[in-house]
């Protein structure tokens, strides 16, 4: 489902019959593999991600149906989550020099839950909502059209001699071939998170030295393509509060500022990531920082942050089982009588 598939489809599925019901997804656009999955990840998948995002395949297939009924949804319960908050604190009542909840049992838990919860419920929501902004009310993080068309055409494969007749890496499980700022350039996996980068003449075909990734003075050939007055690339540190993973965990992303717009650039394929002018940087705080936990402090401190997401969703969870509970009582009161 996640949209990062889409430059692949469609996707062919081919199943293994194997004791864990292993299936493979296989790009019809290059051939490689881009997801594998066994039977247990597939069960779960239902209770997780096809519940979370309302992924049946009927709804999904059109992705303008699902993202216009997901984007209401969420507005709906942004809006009864807010009325229901707004209810809970009005509802409070002086006595005896103190503030106090009127209800009891069921309905008191509720209420004292949900005032306690109320900041995180309503954030959550939030920014669960701006997920599916997709350019309603914040820029999309892509490439304007003017942007797309400045960067150097992709030169044709006839002008490079012989690009598959070169040595390749013994080590080598997997190769590709791209172009950045008109050139070649050959892409050896030896792993999970390691490459030999090789930068190719186009017109004899000779490969130059290898090394991991793009570097900086490459990198810096997109500066005055993209925008005018651009500075850098500048490296982006894991610390820092924009930062983006390139396509190799090991890979380093540069950024290019051009006025008040920045360019995040893969080192490892030299794809541009994303385009960061100040209303995306907005909504890496609305959405990622809300949503995600996503801060300095916290990130440093993953288990800290993992402890912290766990309280939160399940102090969460205690007051939306309240709300079933008092709602599944009345239900069936009124049914039965």
């Amino acid at each position: 489902m996640p949209n990062g598939f889409d430059r692949h489809r469609p996707l062919y599925r081919v199943a293994l019959h194997d004791e864990h019901g292993t299936e493979l997804y296989v790009s019809s656009v290059t051939g490689e593999i881009v997801l594998d999955t066994a039977w247990r990840q597939r069960a779960w998948n239902y209770a997780g991600s096809v519940t979370h995002w309302i992924y049946p395949t009927v709804l999904r297939k059109s992705q303008a149906r699902w993202d216009v009924t997901v984007w209401w949804l969420s507005l709906i319960a942004l809006i009864a989550a807010m009325t229901g908050s707004a209810l809970g604190l009005i509802r409070m009542t002086a006595k005896a020099g103190r503030i106090a909840s009127p209800f009891r049992g069921w309905h008191w838990w509720h209420h004292i839950l949900g005032l306690v919860c109320m900041t995180f419920v309503l954030s959550w929501i939030f920014s669960g909502w701006l997920s599916m902004d997709h350019g309603r009310l914040f820029a999309t993080g892509k490439l304007t059209a003017a942007e797309a068309a400045a960067l150097p055409a992709t030169p044709r494969w006839p002008e490079l001699a012989t690009p598959i007749g070169q040595p390749m890496s013994p080590p080598a499980r997997e190769i590709e071939w791209f172009a950045f700022d008109g050139k070649f350039y050959r892409r050896d996996r030896t792993g999970l998170g390691v490459q030999t980068l090789t930068a190719i003449d186009r017109g004899t075909g000779i490969p130059a030295a290898p090394r991991a990734f793009l570097s900086v003075a490459e990198i810096g050939g997109l500066i005055g393509r993209l925008a005018q007055n651009c500075s850098g690339p500048i490296p982006v540190m894991a610390g820092d509060n924009y930062a983006m993973a390139a396509s190799l965990p090991s890979a380093p992303v540069y950024r290019l500022v051009c006025g008040e717009v920045w360019f995040h650039v893969d080192g490892a394929s030299g794809a541009v990531l994303e385009r960061l002018d100040r209303s995306r940087r907005a909504y890496r705080w609305f959405y990622g920082a809300l949503h995600t936990l996503d801060v300095p402090v916290l990130v440093a401190h993953p288990l800290l942050r993992s402890a912290l997401v766990v309280i939160l969703c399940g102090g969460g969870l205690a007051f939306s089982l309240t709300g079933v509970v008092i709602g599944w009582r009345r239900l069936r009161r009124q049914v039965i009588g």
